[in-house]
């Protein structure tokens, strides 16, 4: 397991006992100036999903409403939607980025570049990647590799307000 203990290191968890203390966790590092953006890197989600679920979106909806800047998660080892609340953006998955996989879902990610105003979220650029024999490749954005990526992202996102143009830019859609 990969779950800190009182008496080992290890990786925080999410189980609903635990999320007081990391509630508590984000509005201390919010309060005492430690941090100019404060963001959650989670490890969720079902693998090979393209979907997040409800508790995810209840999950990170309460980290932004305890002091969280962002979200950026992984773990379905494919890419999914985006979001924004409260101006502060959730990446639900950039699927992988070194893993051995099979699945040309699972091997095409990106590199994510986010402008923020302000504390606030103002749009992006993604660099697409995919993973080949554990090495990360950066695609050339006028491939069709490229445009796969781009026009999944804005599938999944386009409803959450986010759009990705087949450039990789990323911009607010009310």
């Amino acid at each position: 397991s990969w779950e800190a203990k009182e008496d080992r290191q290890g990786v925080a968890s999410l189980k609903p006992p635990h999320l007081p203390r990391v509630y508590q966790n984000i509005e201390s590092l919010k309060s005492d100036g430690t941090c100019d953006q404060l963001f959650m890197n989670i490890h969720w989600g079902y693998e090979y999903s393209d979907y997040y679920s409800k508790k995810q979106r209840r999950l990170a909806r309460s980290f932004i409403d305890h002091g969280v800047d962002g979200i950026i998660g992984h773990h379905p080892h494919v890419l999914q939607g985006m979001e924004l609340y409260k101006g502060k953006p959730i990446l639900y998955s950039l699927g992988n980025f070194v893993f051995l996989v099979g699945s040309k879902e699972a091997r095409n990610t990106g590199v994510f570049l986010l402008d923020f105003e302000d504390g606030s979220f103002t749009g992006g650029k993604i660099i697409p990647i995919c993973v080949y024999k554990c090495k990360a490749n950066l695609i050339e954005v006028d491939s069709s590799r490229a445009e796969d990526i781009f026009t999944k992202l804005n599938k999944l996102s386009k409803r959450n307000g986010i759009q990705v143009d087949l450039e990789g830019n990323i911009t607010l859609h009310p």
